[in-house]
C-alpha cells in the first residue's frame, strides 16, 4: 500500500446544499403497450420532460376558417370573453379534434410518442411533467401586428 497517496476524510454535519426534489429524464419513446411506465416507476424518477410537436396535435385548423371569425381587436376580445365564459364549448375550440390527436402514436421530433398515454401514465405514478412545445412562425403564423386571426 502506497501511504504517500493516502488522504484524510473528515465527515461534517454542515449542510452544503439540498438534493433536488425533482429528478427527471426526457420521455422519449412512450407508447401504449410498452414497458416505459414500469421503467419510470422502477427508476424512482420524479419528473419527465415531454417534447410535443404542435403540428402533430393541430395539423390543420380545428375550426375551418382561419381565425374563427376574428378579424380585429374587438372581435378578438369578444371571442376571448366568450371562450373564458364557456371554455369547453366546441364552438370556440374543437376539443374532440385535439383530444383525438393527443391519442395518436406518432413521431414527435425523434421520439415515437403517444402524448395521452405518456402523460396519463406518468401522472398515475406521481411523476411531474414538463411539456415542451415549440411555437414557430411556420406553425402558428402571425403576419403582422394587425393579424387578429393569426393571433387568435
Amino acid at each position: 500500500m502506497d501511504v504517500s497517496r493516502a488522504a484524510t476524510i473528515t465527515v461534517s454535519t454542515n449542510r452544503l446544499g439540498v438534493t433536488p426534489s425533482i429528478l427527471a429524464y426526457n420521455a422519449g419513446h412512450f407508447v401504449p403497450g410498452s414497458n416505459t411506465k414500469d421503467w419510470w416507476r422502477y427508476s424512482g424518477t420524479t419528473g419527465a420532460r415531454v417534447f410535443i410537436t404542435p403540428s402533430n396535435i393541430e395539423p390543420g385548423d380545428d375550426i375551418p376558417g382561419r381565425g374563427d371569425g376574428v378579424t380585429d381587436a374587438a372581435s378578438f376580445l369578444s371571442r376571448r370573453a366568450a371562450l373564458r365564459a364557456d371554455p369547453l364549448n366546441p364552438s370556440y375550440i374543437n376539443w374532440p379534434y385535439f383530444t383525438n390527436n393527443y391519442g395518436i402514436t406518432q413521431e414527435h421530433g425523434s421520439n415515437l410518442l403517444n402524448v395521452n398515454d405518456a402523460c396519463s401514465s406518468l401522472r398515475q405514478i406521481g411523476v411531474n411533467i414538463l411539456a415542451c412545445l415549440t411555437l414557430s412562425e411556420g406553425t402558428f403564423a402571425i403576419t403582422d401586428t394587425s393579424d387578429w386571426a393569426g393571433k387568435w
